[in-house]
């Protein structure tokens, strides 16, 4: 039985052999991708022990929320007005026929907008009260992939075990997809994707990936100059502004500046569901047992996390003056 494993607004199916289609989109981790290997803006923190990331659905994150809640309270607010302006307050100058009337009035305006506020309601439980992120960990000394999954488990795996393929996603985005398998490895247990989406033939599609790739198969100290900036989450919740660039940059890759910034009113709105969502969500915290896997060297050269951002000795000219515009630091 094909067992679906929800995250947010997708559902993976598990318990499942691979389609015919990842079997040919297969990625091998041994190989090179053939694309040039870049951060893209999602590491959250990065050494010579782990690389960690994170999740599809981060940058996303409180859209939903920025519809849906004024929305549903638009609704609430409407049926509170018909049911107290248009019954209550009425109710003592109706004659019986009326106020037969107006009860069938306000129960077809109840059923009417109930299943709305509902599904508004539903999106809203999707993104409030969780987690602020669901991140991933990649440890080249254990070979191990650990990955948070959406009701607070923990996934681990054996990073030479994965399986990789190509999946699409609700959103019609291409994601490089980590499939966790049985022993014999034939059914799919676990799936998670990396953060990144983009069209299949997007030439950025397998960049993250080949990043991931290179960091577990060759190590940090050819990936560590570009890491300039980081997602600083770890220990705190992300601001609101923070979050109205992170989701405006991610519009922008999308789209051209004549095209967003006309419609980046609507970002506002979304970035006041991205704050809720986030602000009323725990930041995640890995397992003991998992933080002493992943136990950092306290002289280790390619620390990358939001306390160890300085360029590194061997980095570019560019990687420096872009560092420094960044930071503020020109």
């Amino acid at each position: 039985m094909n067992k679906p494993r929800r995250d947010f607004f997708w559902a993976y199916k598990l318990n499942r052999p691979l389609s015919d289609l990842e079997k040919i989109e297969r990625l091998p981790k041994s190989v090179p991708s053939g694309a040039d290997p870049y951060y893209q803006g999602e590491v959250i923190k990065m050494n010579s022990t782990f690389l960690e990331c994170t999740d599809k659905f981060f940058v996303g994150r409180g859209r939903r929320t920025g519809v849906a809640l004024p929305l549903s309270g638009f609704l609430v607010v409407m049926l509170v007005l018909v049911t107290h302006l248009g019954f209550i307050e009425q109710w003592p100058r109706l004659t019986s026929e009326k106020r037969l009337a107006a009860t069938l009035a306000v129960m077809a305006a109840y059923v009417s907008f109930a299943p709305l506020i509902i599904f508004f309601i539903w999106h809203l439980t999707r993104e409030l009260f969780r987690y602020t992120h669901y991140p991933m960990r990649f440890n080249r000394k254990t070979r191990k992939m650990y990955g948070l999954r959406f009701d607070g488990t923990v996934m681990t795996a054996d990073w030479d075990s994965l399986v990789v393929t190509l999946g699409k996603g609700t959103d019609g985005d291409t994601y490089v997809c980590l499939h966790r398998m049985d022993a014999a490895g034939k059914l799919v247990l676990d799936t998670f994707s990396l953060p990144v989406g983009q069209a299949r033939n997007s030439p950025h599609l397998l960049r993250f990936w080949e990043f991931v790739r290179r960091y577990m198969e060759d190590g940090p100290e050819k990936l560590a100059d570009q890491v300039i900036t980081v997602r600083d989450i770890s220990t705190r919740r992300e601001g609101y502004w923070r979050g109205f660039w992170t989701m405006t940059s991610d519009d922008l890759s999308q789209a051209p500046w004549i095209i967003v910034l006309p419609l980046s009113i609507f970002t506002f709105l979304y970035a006041a569901g991205r704050w809720l969502a986030i602000h009323t969500s725990k930041i995640p915290q890995w397992p003991e047992d998992i933080e002493r896997e992943c136990a950092i060297d306290p002289n280790d050269p390619y620390l990358r996390d939001a306390q160890h951002l300085a360029p590194l000795p061997n980095a570019s000219p560019k990687a420096v003056r872009l560092f420094k515009r960044l930071h503020g630091m020109d």
